[in-house]
């Protein structure tokens, strides 16, 4: 019977998994669809139904397009150090950024992604390293371990240094990893690396 329990909740969570991103792709069109047509485009002739989704893929691709060019990730830099600078949407702004692992500044929030040996001592749980401090003669971190598929809840903990493995990822490819519950190559990429 347990076996069965887990079985259903395993197919649960992995529908869940698998729903959301779609569920929050088609809010987010239907939102955008709302605004775009209460926006007056919708009272013109040629307006439709489905006129405001097409709209906003369209300006969501040339914004992916502009960043993704030379110019446009030098202006895109540009504007992510003045929005930086901008008094509490600034600093709001920049929080959402690390905790989204996109900030790689020095002062970012998480500065290395680290495995540590598991509490039941089976295998092992991907950490983000905080911060660190010297006890003594030993290295320890501070290491924040998410919680999967919802990395915003999690456990903080102290452990020495010598205890955790380095991967070579980013904060965002966590995160990644963490909200698919492993469907990623990211993790066996950054123990090779």
């Amino acid at each position: 019977m347990k076996s069965f329990e887990k079985h259903v909740m395993n197919c649960l969570i992995g529908g869940v998994v698998a729903v959301l991103p779609i569920f929050g792709l088609a809010v987010f069109l239907g939102y955008m669809e709302n605004q775009i047509a209460a926006s007056g485009i919708g009272k013109l002739h040629f307006y439709f139904p489905g006129l405001g989704i097409i709209i906003s893929i369209i300006i969501i691709y040339l914004l992916g397009l502009f960043v993704t060019t030379i110019i446009g990730n030098w202006i895109w830099g540009r504007f992510d150090k003045i929005f930086n600078k901008l008094p509490v949407i600034g600093q709001i702004y920049k929080t959402i950024k690390e905790i989204l692992g996109y900030d790689t500044d020095t002062d970012a929030v998480f500065k290395q992604v680290v495995l540590i040996p598991s509490i039941l001592g089976k295998g092992e749980e991907l950490g983000l390293v905080t911060s660190s401090f010297i006890e003594g003669d030993i290295k320890k971190l501070i290491v924040f371990v998410p919680s999967a598929p919802t990395p915003t809840t999690g456990r903080l903990i102290y452990i020495d240094e010598k205890e955790t493995r380095p991967l070579n990822i980013t904060a965002a490819d966590t995160f990644k990893t963490l909200i698919s519950m492993g469907k990623t190559d990211l993790i066996e990429k950054g123990l090779k690396n």
